[in-house]
């Protein structure tokens, strides 16, 4: 059977590309004329050698087994140096390929490095670490021929080139957002600067407006007091001007010193006025008041000398009467003395005329005393009274010309005469006075009016005019406060962006990118309002650079937030760039560690199959060997024991030409000889 196995093995491995590969066992096989046919031819060849084997000498069978051995023993341990050297190449490769996963390792961390800090010595740190990746890279392309290893380093150095790439973009975008930032920070001060600025301004300004309103207003409030004391001097002087009008002369220094007063007090205010208008006023005051006190002191002389007058011939006036008086009380007491001497030529009729005359007389020195009285008031300025006095003149010169009537006595009648006289023309001296003092009292009063009114519009329009200063100020107060309100709230605003501005940038919701352009948008609203307001050209332009920072700011603002996407979409393939080249070299150590493993069983595998092989053969040597050794021997000893025995009629089957074969022969004929 072994025979045929071996026969049927040899026969296909030699006949492959004639027919198939068959089992011996196969009963189409066996059937196979063809088959059958090589069959015998490789059953021949075999036979062959194994007569060839046993025909040679029994040293070269022992050496041979042993070259054999030693043939198999060098075998295995070429197959094992083979093994462990392809072990030791893949350790080495694995180890490399560690080496270039740890260098992208450190790279990577030293990017997170550079994320935190952005520090430029880790992004430069990070470039080197990149450069001796595909330096290695490069170097274990070249220390090894594998096509496959090949393919896997240009993966990982394209993968390590596509993420310094994106890291360099990442960078380069990092670096356009820091400046992007820092422009944005600078745009942010200089809008706090202008509106603080502005605010800083429109307070000083306000500051400033107080004061200078406050010494407005003074001055406004000291020259409307000034013609309040105008308008007191003048009141008062119009109470001593009545007062001299009434006669009382005695207050006529006091009326010249509030004269003065009221001159020097116009010329203050008239020094003091800016206005043309107010110069004009004061100026008209001076002038009427001047002509006023002319007219005045023109009075005091004419009254002077019109009182004395009226007073002189009211004295002469009642005079003449005191004469009439005079004159029937010495008639009737003479007349009373004749009696008394002689009572028979006593008159009765006679004594009650005189009587009657004296009684008049009496009479009219009673009117003459209430009408001088009534005179008094007339001069004192109650002309109301000068029909009550004319009636009391006539009423006198009636009883004049009545007891003018009675008198016989031509010197009585003379004086009667008198009487009426003097009161005709004391009549026209009191008519004469009145007539003066009322027009003297009209033109007089009609100036007084017309200064009062002067006084009285000067006093007005101090008063309008401190009252439009007012109004003027608490309008300027209010505006400044509206805009010193105003640039507050921009500051607010821009704080309150500020502070959005950075949620928005720590979270990246939306919500807070609104509030940030609401704000502005109310800030450049509200300059736009504050603009309309302003008067100062500085305060315009400041207000103008508030709205232009503002833009540039917002603009900024945009510009980062664009920045900004296209950093985190960089980071994004940076990210997968450092994850592809990070899969790349750890597929790749994976690859080689696998690869390594699998040359480590290959190897163990091997050099177990080499050992086994080794061995089997061996034995299987060492057994043919000793088998071809031994079977001689036994056949010889077997054939000898027989010959002991004294059996000369076995055969001695020699099948083997070497030494044994020989003894074999030489035995044989032995055999025969011992049979002849």
């Amino acid at each position: 059977m072994i025979v045929d196995y071996w026969v049927d093995l040899f026969a296909a491995t030699n006949n492959s590309s004639v027919t198939k590969i068959i089992q011996p066992n196969s009963q189409q096989s066996r059937s196979d004329p063809i088959y059958r046919f090589n069959y015998h031819i490789n059953k021949l060849r075999i036979l062959s050698m194994i007569q060839t084997f046993r025909n040679l000498k029994m040293g070269i069978k022992i050496f041979g087994g042993f070259s054999i051995v030693l043939l198999l023993l060098l075998i295995v341990a070429i197959s094992g140096y083979n093994g462990l050297t392809g072990v030791v190449d893949s350790s080495y490769k694995k180890d490399s390929v560690g080496q270039l996963t740890q260098c992208f390792s450190e790279a990577r961390q030293y990017e997170k490095q550079f994320i935190m800090k952005n520090d430029p010595g880790d992004a430069k740190k990070l470039g080197m670490e990149i450069t001796t990746l595909t330096q290695k890279a490069n170097r274990l392309k070249k220390a090894f021929n594998e096509k496959n290893f090949h393919a896997k380093m240009n993966h990982v150095i394209q993968a390590a080139n596509r993420y310094e790439t994106a890291f360099e973009q990442f960078t380069e975008l990092r670096n356009q957002k820091i400046q992007k930032m820092q422009d944005m920070r600078q745009k942010a001060r200089d809008v706090r600067i202008f509106c603080e600025s502005i605010s800083k301004d429109q307070v000083a300004q306000l500051k400033q407006l107080r004061e200078t309103n406050a010494h407005y207003i003074t001055r406004k409030i000291a020259r409307a007091d000034d013609a309040n004391e105008l308008v007191k001097l003048a009141l008062d002087a119009k109470h001593y001007r009545s007062l001299i009008m009434q006669g009382n002369l005695d207050v006529i220094d006091d009326w010249k010193a509030i004269n003065q007063a009221v001159y020097a007090l116009t010329q203050k205010m008239k020094t003091q006025f800016q206005t043309q208008k107010n110069i004009q006023q004061t100026q008209a005051i001076i002038d009427q008041y001047k002509s006023y006190e002319t007219q005045i002191l023109s009075f005091i002389t004419q009254y002077k000398r019109s009182r004395q007058q009226v007073e002189f011939k009211s004295s002469i006036a009642l005079g003449a009467i005191e004469d009439i008086q005079k004159a029937q009380q010495k008639q009737l007491k003479n007349l009373l003395a004749r009696a008394d001497m002689n009572y028979s030529q006593f008159n009765l009729n006679q004594l009650t005329d005189k009587q009657r005359k004296l009684d008049e007389a009496h009479r009219m020195i009673r009117y003459a005393n209430m009408e001088q009285n009534l005179r008094q008031s007339l001069i004192r300025g109650e002309l109301e009274l000068v029909d009550l006095w004319k009636a009391y003149i006539q009423k006198l010169i009636k009883i004049s010309n009545y007891i003018k009537s009675l008198f016989r006595n031509h010197a009585n009648i003379f004086q009667a005469k008198k009487v009426i006289q003097r009161y005709e023309d004391y009549e026209h001296a009191v008519l004469t006075f009145i007539d003066y003092y009322e027009k003297t009292h009209q033109a007089i009063q009609k100036t007084a009016i017309t200064l009062m009114e002067t006084i009285e519009t000067v006093r007005d329009d101090q008063k309008s005019q401190l009252d439009l200063a007012q109004k003027e100020f608490e309008m300027k107060l209010n505006n400044k406060l509206s805009l010193v309100t105003d640039a507050h709230a921009i500051v607010k605003w821009f704080i309150d962006a500020r502070k959005n501005e950075k949620e928005f940038i720590i979270s990246g919701d939306k919500k807070y990118l609104n509030i940030v352009q609401g704000d502005i948008q109310k800030i450049q609203t509200l300059c736009e309002k504050i603009e309309g307001k302003l008067e100062i050209q500085k305060n315009i332009t400041q207000i103008q650079s508030v709205v232009a920072a503002t833009r540039a700011y917002l603009e900024t603002f945009t510009n980062y937030i664009a920045l900004t996407d296209k950093q985190n979409i960089s980071e994004d393939n940076m990210q997968k760039a450092a994850q592809t080249a990070q899969e790349a070299c750890q597929n790749a150590f994976v690859n080689q560690e696998k690869m390594m493993n699998e040359q480590v069983n290959t190897t163990e595998t091997m050099i177990i199959l080499m050992v086994v092989i080794a061995i089997g053969l061996g034995l299987f040597i060492s057994f043919a060997i000793t088998k071809g050794v031994l079977r001689p021997i036994v056949k010889s000893l077997d054939f000898t024991r027989s010959m002991a025995d004294g059996n000369f009629t076995m055969k001695l089957a020699i099948d083997q030409k070497m030494k044994w074969g020989t003894c074999q022969s030489h035995s044989m004929k032995c055999v025969k000889r011992f049979r002849l």
